[in-house]
């Protein structure tokens, strides 16, 4: 068969409305093939690699990504990044400001199992500032097992600290578990604090908030990133995410109680740090996006074991892979949504997402005229070599 004149999605699939019922040898005895072919196109290299993209996607939906690819000996994009050396990268350090969140240990009470990789992602992306960005110490806070008003206060202290300027960048990572709660016409996600159980949730209606009133007092240089089920993810109410997967654990937590819903907006809207008026509780709320830009790791996040070069132990797949991208050549001159498009997809169904009008713009805002990458031009499917 010549794959020149071969649709790959028809390659793949015998039938278009069975392909994802194909079975483990029928997969496997395409793919052979089409390895096979391949390897002796190396003259059609445009085609193969708009052919590729197609064939990864198949795979990619049918959900057996990582199976086929450690078996024909693919790996996602991220895993064949060329290390950068570290050094001042951005010449950013001392305009740049950071507050990093890893909660791991939940107590039983909170509904949840303890989690074991999200300080470590915050110790990562400590290590990712300091030795990149060349970020001072006393500008990075970093939270370990944080509670409920610590969370809280460490945001609003970003707005209040005069030492950062309009326009300085600031970085904020959570690693832990996210939820999502749904009242009537009321539907919001929230991030987790370790004392759940007793204090609630941060709704992300709070947060968001917090994020504009911080862009009204320093300017729209602000970065959140979430490496949680929840925040930005496109998580649905009725989905069952709890527990194990079968390569780690998923970082969402079930709800509260019911009336935990209002609880968590009338805290929002009774802080007494608060300067907004807006109403939490309105049902024409509507996310500001305007003033951040987010990067959220997507539905069903996991954290799972990592064995990468010098690096072991449990990490958030999506932080572990978008430092792994940050700290690369690969990731000089990057726009936000490049980013998400080179780590897409992780592993279905988490797919990374991009959010806020600012989404287009250089990382960490940059406006030195650097042309972006080439990544941030187009989408690669995991596991496309």
């Amino acid at each position: 068969m010549d794959l020149r004149d071969t649709n790959p999605s028809a390659y793949l699939q015998s039938n278009t409305d069975d392909w994802m019922n194909m079975g483990p040898d029928e997969w496997r005895a395409h793919l052979r093939e089409y390895k096979q072919h391949r390897e002796t196109m190396q003259i059609f290299e445009e085609e193969n690699k708009k052919m590729e993209l197609e064939v990864w996607e198949c795979i990619h939906r049918s959900r057996q990504e990582e199976k086929y690819a450690e078996e024909l000996g693919y790996c996602a994009p991220w895993e064949r990044l060329h290390p950068d050396t570290p050094g001042p990268l951005l010449s950013l350090g001392t305009r740049f400001w950071a507050l990093i969140i890893g909660n791991d240990n939940y107590p039983s009470v909170a509904g949840v199992p303890a989690l074991g990789g999200c300080i470590n992602d915050a110790h990562l992306v400590k290590h990712y500032l300091k030795n990149y960005l060349q970020v001072p110490e006393d500008h990075i806070v970093l939270l370990e097992n944080a509670c409920h008003n610590e969370m809280i206060n460490a945001l609003y202290n970003l707005r209040d600290n005069k030492a950062i300027s309009s326009g300085d960048n600031i970085l904020i990572h959570y690693s832990g578990y996210g939820s999502l709660y749904k009242s009537g016409s009321i539907q919001l996600q929230a991030i987790c604090p370790i004392d759940r159980d007793s204090n609630g949730d941060i709704s992300e209606r709070e947060l968001d908030t917090i994020l504009s009133e911080l862009s009204a007092e320093k300017g729209q240089k602000i970065t959140f990133i979430s490496d949680c089920c929840g925040s930005g993810s496109g998580i649905r109410s009725g989905d069952d995410l709890s527990g194990t997967c079968q390569d780690g654990v998923f970082r969402v937590a079930p709800p509260l109680q019911d009336e935990m819903l209002n609880h968590m907006l009338q805290q929002g809207n009774a802080h007494p740090r608060r300067c907004s008026h807006v109403n939490l509780f309105s049902e024409k709320w509507e996310r500001d996006l305007a003033s951040f830009v987010e990067l959220s790791a997507g539905f069903s996040t996991t954290e799972v074991d990592i064995d990468f070069g010098n690096l072991k132990g449990k990490h958030g797949l999506f932080t572990f892979a978008l430092i792994k991208f940050l700290e690369s050549k690969e990731g000089r001159g990057a726009t936000y949504e490049g980013v998400i498009q080179l780590i897409n997809h992780l592993r279905y169904p988490q797919i990374p997402r991009a959010i806020g009008t600012r989404k287009t713009f250089l990382l960490w805002f940059r406006d030195d005229g650097q042309e972006e990458s080439s990544v941030s031009k187009f989408r690669l499917p995991a596991y496309v070599t």
